[in-house]
């Protein structure tokens, strides 16, 4: 469902999700989002941030005609989640989660995380990843160090050393040579991307570190934090949306269905959503006065 170009709610939403970027700090507030973002990548940064934002444990969503679709209506009284249209139009669309719904089974593709076990055919979805990315994978002995040859365009890693690989594929899906490299966004970025390539294919994370918000996006506020925030947030989740096409295309997701009691999917949503976005005392605040706003327009 869509309205047509709506100033004054564009603009709300918009700085909601300005207001959630600045209230991303620390290390694992950070790290938060990042469990949030991989199931909504392909909604791009502001969009995640307005989900997290609005209906912090979304499990699935689609529009009202997408849900109909599958055969599941959604329950009367429920308010959508307000995002703004990719398409470039300005334009204000709802979506419904999964837990706002009823109605008969619906199947569909599960891509959880690590508490699902590690997909069949990781590797070879990682070398797959690496190709596309134009670099080979040759394999190394274990006492060796994982490295990159950014001239030979190869990647050197131990077989079946899948975190190892892994972090070495979202360099190179995130940066175009070593010189890129060494910087503290630059650690930022490949830290993410690699986290979510391990969700995704349901390695542990738990080795996985990030440097602090506040190292690499600045704290002062004349230098606008929050678009920095964004625009690394939007080149990691372009860089996992590449390697989650080949990843769920290489290996083999769950069937599941969507039926049964709703609580039950709120649970594990809820235990995989980390804090709420702009858990900064002043973005949070002002989060919440915004958040009273678009309730209030739906009424």
């Amino acid at each position: 469902m869509s309205s047509e170009p709506n100033t004054a709610e564009l603009s709300v939403l918009r700085e909601l999700a300005a207001a959630g970027a600045a209230g991303l700090r620390t290390a694992s507030q950070w790290q938060s989002w990042l469990w949030h973002a991989e199931r909504f990548a392909y909604l791009g940064f502001t969009n995640t941030m307005l989900v997290w934002a609005q209906r912090p444990d979304a499990v699935l969503l689609h529009d009202y005609a997408g849900w109909k679709r599958l055969g599941c209506q959604v329950t009367g009284g429920e308010h959508g989640i307000r995002i703004i249209s990719a398409s470039g139009t300005g334009k204000v669309v709802s979506l419904f989660d999964l837990t706002q719904t009823e109605g008969p089974a619906t199947v569909v593709k599960s891509h959880k995380g690590a508490s699902s076990g590690i997909r069949p055919g990781s590797q070879d979805a990682l070398t797959a990843l690496a190709l596309r990315a134009g670099y080979r994978v040759a394999g190394i002995r274990p006492v060796e160090t994982p490295t990159i040859d950014w001239e030979a365009k190869t990647i050197r890693a131990t077989s079946g050393d899948l975190p190892a690989l892994a972090a070495q594929v979202a360099h190179v899906l995130v940066h175009d040579d070593e010189h890129q490299c060494g910087t503290v966004t630059a650690t930022a970025e490949s830290a993410s991307v690699t986290f979510l390539i391990c969700r995704r294919l349901g390695l542990d994370t738990s080795w996985i570190t990030f440097p602090h918000v506040t190292s690499w996006a600045g704290s002062d506020p004349r230098a606008n934090p929050a678009a920095v925030v964004a625009r690394v947030g939007d080149r990691v989740l372009r860089a996992a949306l590449k390697a989650f096409v080949c990843i769920d295309a290489t290996t083999h997701p769950t069937a599941r269905s969507v039926t049964g009691p709703r609580r039950a999917v709120v649970a594990v949503a809820a235990r995989d959503s980390g804090t709420r976005a702009g858990t900064g005392t002043t973005a949070r605040q002002r989060s919440d006065e915004l958040l009273r706003v678009l309730s209030e327009a739906a009424r």
